[in-house]
């Protein structure tokens, strides 16, 4: 039920800021700028089916003073959610069991049909843009440098736009970790400024704008290969 301010020069904890229910649970958090990014999770029927809790709302608080700015109820819930320059982007979809990932072992959720991708306005919490999508995202994340919003799960991955939602490019990929390696969810990639690193396995890189290959020069033969 608590988010904890710790100071980070002696460890004392320096606010609490706590559900607005004692039934409520915090989801995944975000922080940009002085904002603090929480979800809020709430026990959840749909259609005489109980999903237990799930995160069905999202609070941008002060992150100095814990005063909500504003707010945001899903339409289903905020599994997942990245921050970018001016905007949070959510995963609007349900998913069962997502956050137990060590008995999930990167597989794909069950999930609803409707699947959304939203954009919220940093400052005042306002809908941007929201598209359909055919991905049950497990995992989303963000490059301020190239405005791209990446979203994957273990089969597939698809780039957007973060001013406007426009699909750049898509990749149905299965994700099958590396040999002799403890991670078992491999659903995630690494987001950097111009390029993406698959995580998922075997290590390939793209381009961050149009998916192709990264290349690099074979140490031995000079050649151009693609960067794994």
């Amino acid at each position: 039920r608590d988010i904890l301010r710790i100071d980070p020069v002696d460890g004392k904890i320096v606010m609490k800021f706590t559900t607005p229910s004692p039934a409520d649970a915090w989801g995944r958090i975000r922080v940009q700028e002085d904002l603090l990014l929480a979800t809020i999770c709430r026990d959840h029927k749909s259609e005489g089916k109980s999903y237990g809790k799930l995160p069905v709302e999202l609070v941008a608080l002060d992150r100095h003073t814990g005063k909500e700015q504003w707010a945001q109820k899903a339409y289903m819930s905020f599994p997942v959610l990245a921050v970018g320059d001016d905007k949070v982007f959510c995963y609007d979809g349900l998913l069962e069991g997502l956050y137990g990932d060590t008995r999930r072992r990167g597989l794909i959720p069950k999930s609803s049909e409707e699947k959304l991708i939203k954009a919220f306005d940093l400052k005042t919490g306002n809908e941007v843009w929201k598209r359909t999508t055919e991905l049950a995202a497990t995992w989303t994340g963000y490059s301020g440098g190239k405005d791209v919003l990446m979203v994957s799960n273990k089969s597939g991955m698809v780039a957007i736009r973060g001013q406007d939602g426009e699909e750049l490019w898509q990749k149905k990929a299965e994700g099958r970790g590396f040999r002799g390696h403890p991670e078992s969810l491999w659903d995630k990639i690494i987001v950097t400024e111009d390029r993406i690193i698959d995580q998922r396995g075997p290590g390939y890189s793209y381009d961050l704008a149009t998916g192709n290959p990264t290349l690099r020069k074979h140490p031995i033969t000079k050649q151009e290969v693609e960067w794994q």
